[in-house]
């Protein structure tokens, strides 16, 4: 089965938010067919950030922007 993957764009002040939602969707994903892609969990010492997100951006099927006071300001938002 091939998982549709996802990318959630968020601010670090709603990590929280981000990370509800990213196991609401896998836990009412059909057989775990989801890969859900947030900064926290993916992010490793010594990866280059834009170049790391902007490939998960690539092969995402689907961005989520997770909107909020604080994530319309940021400028990685």
């Amino acid at each position: 089965m091939v998982k549709t993957k996802i990318f959630i764009s968020y601010s670090s002040k709603d990590k929280a938010v981000a990370e509800q939602l990213k196991d609401e969707l896998e836990k009412n994903s059909v057989e775990n067919s989801v890969n859900i892609w947030i900064y926290d969990a993916e992010m490793q010492i010594g990866d280059y950030i834009i170049e790391k997100i902007s490939d998960a951006i690539d092969k995402s099927d689907y961005l989520i922007a997770l909107l909020s006071h604080t994530s319309i300001t940021s400028k990685w938002v």
